[in-house]
């Protein structure tokens, strides 16, 4: 039997644990700690050359994202119930000591905001003036916001409806309330906002393109966030073949971008190495597609828990024999292993649970999640 390692009060041992740091940011925590310019920023480091992106591992209804940006590293962990948009981003520092959690869905919505950002500052026109937005949902709002501090220049933003208007209008209110410096419209039709836009955002599950290429000018840059599938498309292929198309992750992009697979485009380069590089082809228009990759949520939770002033502080679970038997399950799983990082993903009746040690701690953590993909609490087991 695992012997449980202060397992109730973890924070119990400073010289192991770092109270101060380990804490865990709402989604209110979060965003007053990262505002939108800082959360920019941050994606330099979780595109930069010292990340790293294993694939993603499902047990039951959790998926888990491991990454590791330098020397911390971490995982994402999220529902995938339909209609439960839970999931929390777990932080390591190099000695594999906790730095804390941070809300999923909305340091999600940051970060993806945030990467259009930064690739709207490499690749759009200095002077863009005419952004247009199709998607109106969750991711929406922070896309827009990335890309306005990105291109101060522009001047309005058009939101595009694909029938119910509700989620439009709401979002052009929110916008407004702000008092951004931009003209706000929303139509259903976009051709006319199309032929003079300089930046397209894209945040749909469409599965077929959204527009016509011949709609667009070789100027246009376009943030392609929403088509996570193969079987899913927001940019006509048309138009994927004339840009130069950038992506997160060349092998995240092939297992998931089917605005990729459906035209049979080839990516031209990785987000990285236009950062690194510091330019890009001249001419023509250029898309971002982006399936999201685990080393922008290390690099916006670092940032965001290194700021946060304060945050709840994290529940210690008691040891239960169901939970010593999601632990051992773990522990006959694979390693990811992560710098001087172990990470193991595996389920157990109706719990799943990330088993994460340093190699050379005597102790490790169990992260513990229900059947909805919600999460409960930790332990740090001695091993």
């Amino acid at each position: 039997m695992r012997i449980p390692f202060q397992a109730v009060r973890p924070w119990a041992q400073p010289s192991l644990w770092a109270p101060e740091r380990a804490l865990q940011l709402d989604a209110k925590q979060l965003t007053d700690a990262l505002p939108m310019r800082a959360c920019i920023e941050s994606m330099r480091e979780g595109f930069g050359p010292s990340r790293d992106n294993p694939l993603r591992e499902q047990k039951g209804s959790t998926l888990f994202m491991p990454a590791a940006v330098g020397e911390v590293s971490g995982f994402k962990a999220v529902s995938v119930v339909p209609g439960s948009p839970s999931g929390v981003v777990v932080l390591f520092d190099a000695l594999g000591r906790l730095l804390g959690l941070v809300d999923g869905p909305s340091l999600t919505s940051l970060r993806t905001g945030a990467a259009s950002g930064l690739a709207t500052e490499l690749l759009a026109l200095q002077d863009a003036k005419r952004l247009v937005q199709f998607g109106t949902g969750f991711i929406a709002y922070d896309q827009i916001r990335a890309v306005l501090a990105a291109r101060p220049s522009i001047q309005q933003v058009t939101l595009v409806h694909r029938g119910d208007p509700t989620n439009c209008l709401a979002l052009r209110a929110r916008l407004e309330e702000e008092g951004l410096p931009v003209r706000v419209e929303w139509t259903g039709d976009p051709r006319r906002a199309l032929h003079e836009a300089d930046v397209i955002n894209t945040a749909t599950p469409s599965k077929k393109a959204l527009f016509s290429a011949q709609d667009v000018s070789d100027r246009v840059h376009v943030n392609a966030v929403g088509a996570f599938r193969l079987d899913m498309c927001e940019v006509p292929a048309d138009l994927m073949h004339r840009a130069y198309v950038v992506v997160d992750d060349y092998r995240a992009a092939a297992a998931e971008a089917g605005d990729l697979a459906l035209s049979g485009k080839t990516a031209d380069a990785e987000l990285g190495a236009v950062l690194s590089s510091g330019c890009r082809p001249g001419g023509g228009p250029s898309v971002f597609k982006s399936v999201g990759v685990g080393s922008q949520d290390i690099a916006a939770g670092l940032k965001a828990l290194a700021h946060a002033p304060s945050g709840e502080c994290l529940r210690g679970l008691s040891l239960t024999k169901d939970l010593e038997q999601l632990e051992g399950a773990c522990m006959q799983t694979k390693a990811r292993r992560l710098g001087s990082m172990s990470y193991q993903f595996s389920q157990w009746g109706q719990k799943t649970g990330a088993f994460v040690r340093h190699f050379g701690a005597p102790y490790g953590h169990l992260f513990v999640f229900d059947r909805f993909g919600q999460f409960e609490g930790f332990l740090r087991l001695g091993i």
